[in-house]
């Protein structure tokens, strides 16, 4: 289910249909513009796909996805993850993005500055007083070395599509290649059954905390 809570969101489901028009209309190659090519490429009608560009049926997750990826459009498939609260943040503008060195050389000032805003965090945590609420003006500078923080990440995804567009590194192997990684090393929930293990756990957690918190310690 999308997630459409978010107010704070730049791009709105609604315009879903005006990212994939603009994909398939700007699409680098010129047979790819069509309707006709992208509508077998998908696997539906002339009429559907008319229909979805128009606004008139909203495409699902899985359709909209397949459509940027058979227009090779990374741009408009961030877009529509960013829409359903999939992907953390919208996509980099590709004209602000210069080549590695520089990508790198942010990289490593947003590294420091998310590493003095850890340590100040840190030393927020240690001075907490348990039971004590944070007041206004502390959460809004909790948010501020938050976001300082979440810099990282977003100049991260700026070095890998660079060493995409530049290098010819695909993100998708990358990633893959971290997911196999965080298996290994136990980061990740790795099944189902072991996720549905996670929740039973907790559940019976916090019921013994609820029967501690009526009754007193056991």
């Amino acid at each position: 289910m999308m997630k459409n809570a978010n107010s704070h969101r730049l791009y709105r489901a609604s315009r879903i249909k005006d990212i994939l028009r603009i994909a398939r209309e700007r699409a680098s190659q010129p047979e790819q513009r069509t309707k006709q090519w992208l509508s077998r490429e998908l696997g539906i009608s002339y009429r559907a796909l008319t229909a979805i560009e128009e606004g008139d049926a909203p495409p699902t997750l899985e359709l909209a996805i397949s459509w940027c990826e058979a227009l090779e459009d990374r741009i408009a498939k961030e877009k529509i993850l960013y829409i359903y609260g999939i992907q953390a943040l919208p996509p980099t503008d590709p004209r602000l993005l210069a080549d590695m060195s520089t990508q790198l050389i942010n990289f490593l000032q947003e590294l420091a500055e998310a590493g003095a805003a850890a340590k100040e965090l840190q030393r927020i945590s240690v001075s907490k007083r348990p039971g004590k609420e944070f007041n206004p003006l502390e959460l809004e500078e909790i948010q501020r070395l938050l976001k300082q923080i979440l810099d990282v990440r977003h100049a991260s995804y700026c070095i890998a599509n660079v060493a995409e567009e530049a290098w010819g590194v695909a993100r998708e192997s990358v990633k893959h290649q971290w997911v196999q990684q965080s298996v290994a090393n136990d980061v990740v929930i790795k099944s189902i059954d072991e996720y549905e293990k996670y929740m039973k756990d907790r559940n019976y957690e916090q019921h013994i905390q609820h029967i501690v918190q009526q009754n007193g310690a056991l």
